[in-house]
């Protein structure tokens, strides 16, 4: 008796980039961004600002930034964009663009712009472009639903835009509510200097406020996730952080970013 053999049939690859990508296989998110930022905290280039002097720069990607796989399914529009400040954490480390962006995010000063590129009737080029635009979680919902029904071979990119930087207002600071040794380390009256014709000294590491802290750790000073951390622990001079592991920050409630900065 003779046996044949089953006939499996097996798609082309053609037909396969047809079909609307699985929801449990990750697809690959390309990142892009132009953000505004404080030029004392931009390492990568000279800043000749006098020191309490603020200007800002446009900050767009030094390298090539690797693709974010993610797996879309079920994927809300906070951890999606949670998943995107940890991976320009990981990738982009020359400076701290993760910081800058959830600042912006915080204030709605940043547009998310959503891309899905996807191809028409087995044409090999992208020639079908839909984009979504929005501040805050706006077109998420719309890049979430087109991007779950484009075919295997589409391309998904998002870019991050600021068009304006974000306001630096100064720390409010309340004296009825600080110690003697506090106010000891506070800075002098500006007004009351300029009366005896002296000018205020560079910043000393050494005895540095806590908002200048920050900035010498190239954090920005009106962080706000910082600012609770801080105020939580009751934080309120760099001293503080002396003797502190990265372990014991990480336990108190910092950020992984934030910690590489202070530590």
């Amino acid at each position: 008796m003779t046996h044949e053999e089953p006939v499996i049939k097996q798609e082309s690859d053609t037909n396969m980039s047809d079909k609307p990508t699985h929801p449990n296989i990750p697809q690959e998110i390309h990142l892009d961004f132009l953000l505004l930022a404080n030029q004392q905290i931009l390492l990568d280039r000279p800043c000749n600002l006098e020191y309490g002097k603020i200007g800002f720069d446009k900050l767009t990607p030094k390298e090539h930034i690797p693709q974010m796989e993610i797996n879309l399914d079920g994927m809300t529009a906070e951890h999606f964009k949670t998943m995107v400040s940890n991976h320009l954490n990981i990738h982009c480390r020359y400076l701290p663009v993760w910081l800058i962006v959830e600042e912006a995010e915080e204030k709605c000063a940043i547009e998310w712009m959503y891309r899905v590129c996807d191809s028409v009737d087995r044409d090999s080029s992208f020639t079908d472009e839909r984009k979504f635009f929005g501040y805050g979680h706006e077109g998420f919902p719309e890049f979430l639903a087109a991007a779950q029904a484009s075919s295997r071979m589409a391309r998904l990119q998002v870019n991050l835009r600021m068009a304006r930087p974000l306001p630096e207002p100064e720390p409010m600071v309340n004296t009825s509510d600080m110690e003697e040794g506090e106010l000891a380390t506070s800075p002098p009256d500006q007004a009351s200097l300029n009366r005896t014709g002296n000018r205020l000294p560079p910043p000393d590491e050494n005895d540095l406020s806590m908002p200048e802290f920050l900035t010498f750790c190239k954090i920005p000073r009106r962080n706000c996730k910082i600012w609770k951390v801080l105020d939580r622990h009751e934080f309120h001079h760099w001293s503080a952080f002396q003797g502190v592991t990265k372990l014991e920050l990480r336990r108190l409630g910092f950020a992984f970013g934030a910690v590489q900065l202070l530590h």
